[in-house]
């Protein structure tokens, strides 16, 4: 019965092993369970890369809560700022009240912080009546430790805050708050 089709002898065969089986004139094509497997793990595997790319957007550190912080001019070791920043964190945007001590404060003890956080990086502008500092900086660490920061300032030129100059700054997040959430 099939010997003048040599085409379809070859689909009998093989439709055993075949879980799609096409015939034609000249060819017999059988897909087979480990075909689909295969096209599956690479489709698996493209989404997987996919999902974890997250199209090139990272979830930001959270830094909300209470960070103490030291800044030190670059010319002056006795006009060292010291304070406590109670930070609230929207986003990527940070910002909350400071309270500060320490020889270069000039002009009492509030001020502002505000900025925002990119990966681990900062940039951050403190302010005190007409005065910014300029903070930028990377944020090392995390849970279940706190976290810590550090960098370079730039002040603005007035009466309050160094008047003007660079310097370094550190800080740390308080272990009550270094939750990450």
């Amino acid at each position: 019965m099939l010997a003048g089709c040599p085409g379809l002898h070859q689909a009998h065969s093989k439709s055993a092993n075949c879980l799609e089986l096409a015939v034609t004139q000249h060819h017999v094509h059988c897909r087979t369970i480990a075909a689909y497997m295969k096209s599956g793990i690479c489709i698996s595997l493209l989404l997987l890369v996919v999902f974890l790319s997250g199209c090139g957007s990272t979830q930001p550190l959270f830094l909300g809560g209470t960070w103490v912080f030291t800044i030190t001019p670059s010319g002056s070791t006795s006009e060292v700022i010291q304070g406590s920043a109670t930070l609230t964190q929207l986003g990527n945007s940070i910002f909350g009240p400071v309270t500060f001590s320490g020889s270069g404060t000039s002009c009492g003890t509030q001020g502002m912080m505000s900025g925002t956080v990119n990966g681990n990086a900062v940039s951050l502008h403190l302010t005190q009546s007409q005065n910014t500092l300029s903070l930028t900086g990377l944020v090392t660490g995390g849970p279940p430790l706190t976290y810590n920061a550090s960098g370079k300032y730039t002040a603005s030129m007035g009466q309050c805050l160094q008047n003007g100059g660079t310097g370094a700054w550190s800080a740390f997040l308080t272990p009550n708050n270094a939750s990450g959430f």
